[in-house]
């Protein structure tokens, strides 16, 4: 007859344990991110795109008429202004974060620094705005 000692029974209950821990520790860091982190990184990314003239790229991040108005913009950025607004390192600082109780719609409001303007032909240091988000078929979209 075999016998299983309390040290066994101990070390195997603890390893199940751990294990049990490591599975809700894992599982628990894969939650879905919540739609304020959504609208920042997305802001974030457009501001970046946008700024540093990848304008295809910052379409992905708009509603229809939004990338519609960045077309247009497109034709007015020739060389000469893409390479200063690649080497310009634009980011944008969120501010706040202002979601409709329907979860529809945001204004954000944030700093940008180190973006180009076409209207001065420069790069601005610093410069405060805010953009509308709104969510289309699951994706929170600048409109």
């Amino acid at each position: 007859m075999h016998y299983i000692s309390l040290k066994d029974i101990i070390m195997k209950s603890s390893k199940i344990i751990l294990m049990i821990i490591v599975l809700i520790g894992t599982i628990s860091s894969c939650s879905k991110p919540t739609d304020e982190e959504i609208i920042s990184k997305n802001v974030k990314n457009f501001v970046e795109t946008m700024y540093t003239g990848d304008m295809d790229k910052a379409m992905n991040y708009c509603t229809e008429p939004a990338a519609a108005s960045l077309e247009f913009l497109k034709t007015f950025i020739n060389e000469d202004i893409k390479l200063i607004m690649e080497t310009s390192n634009p980011s944008a600082e969120i501010i706040s974060i202002d979601i409709n109780e329907e979860k529809t719609e945001a204004e954000v409001a944030c700093m940008l620094k180190n973006v180009f303007d076409l209207s001065s032909m420069a790069v601005i240091e610093e410069t405060s705005t805010w953009f509308t988000l709104i969510k289309v078929e699951g994706k929170w979209l600048i409109d």
